[in-house]
């Protein structure tokens, strides 16, 4: 009898390991399946953005920037449509849209300046020989035009000079007559021809030297006119560039362009509508 309960006994101590070694196995197999599900969350999680993060880079920067430089280009506004193509190019250096863009405006500007300093040679030019002559009407105004399109042509001691002689012409005629005559070249100088046609007229019935420019006041009187018949035809060719009609645009652009060859504000459109036919 006693043989048996220590037979029982010495069994019941061996099987106690067995079992605890079984419940031990147990819960560490748990916990390493816990640890396999939870890296393979994780490891889908990061495949899921590592995948996504390409798709951000093909999309770039938001396009409501690179629209944004569009409405500026087409409404004239190149300097600011640059600056932020600059910004966009910054952040994003390799945004080949941008790029693009920014070559246009370049090339763009490049063509503006050619054509202002080869106008504005021309216009000093003019205002040269018409000074020499004692024109002071056109001898002004096309200084201020050549200096209106290229600013560093204004030489403050040149333009003194033109003045001072200006004043010693009046000198001619009566004093209550003087500053009319300096009124009326300035008037005209301003483009407002109009105004010094009419105190032009007045004083020519009075001084026979000023009977030469009465021709030269109706002339100008003229390219006021024009000025009337050409804006409507920029303002159309404007309304169909920003609606992308490039070779309406063009036409209607070339109609002002023929009476007014050498606005700045027509030849800059003409450039930009040439770019988009290219």
């Amino acid at each position: 009898m006693i043989n048996k309960l220590v037979c029982v006994f010495v069994a019941f101590i061996m099987a106690g390991p067995v079992a605890y070694g079984a419940g031990v196995n147990k819960k560490s197999s748990e916990k390493k399946a816990d640890k396999e599900a939870k890296a393979a969350v994780t490891e889908k999680i990061n495949t899921s953005m590592s995948a996504s993060e390409p798709n951000k880079k093909d999309k770039g920067p938001d396009r409501s920037s690179l629209n944004t430089v569009r409405d500026y280009y087409y409404d004239g506004k190149v300097d600011k449509a640059e600056s932020l193509l600059d910004k966009i190019l910054f952040a994003n250096p390799g945004y080949m849209e941008a790029l693009d863009f920014k070559n246009k405006i370049l090339e763009l500007k490049d063509k503006i300046q050619t054509f202002k300093i080869s106008t504005a040679d021309e216009y000093m030019l003019e205002s040269e020989s018409a000074l020499r002559d004692g024109n002071f009407y056109e001898g002004l105004l096309f200084y201020k035009k050549a200096v209106g399109l290229v600013p560093e042509m204004n030489d403050t001691r040149n333009y003194n000079f033109i003045m001072a002689d200006l004043k010693a012409q009046s000198l001619k005629y009566a004093p209550e007559d003087r500053n009319k005559f300096i009124d009326s070249v300035e008037a005209f100088r301003d483009g407002n021809f109009q105004k010094a046609q009419k105190i032009l007229y007045s004083l020519s019935d009075k001084y026979n030297s000023l009977k030469f420019f009465r021709g030269l006041m109706d002339v100008y009187q003229l390219t006021y006119s024009n000025e009337k018949r050409t804006k409507p035809l920029y303002n159309k060719a404007l309304k169909y560039f920003k609606s992308g009609m490039f070779e309406a645009a063009g036409a209607s652009l070339g109609e002002a362009l023929a009476m007014d060859p050498k606005n700045p504000e027509y030849v800059f459109l003409m450039e930009q509508i040439k770019l988009e036919l290219r």
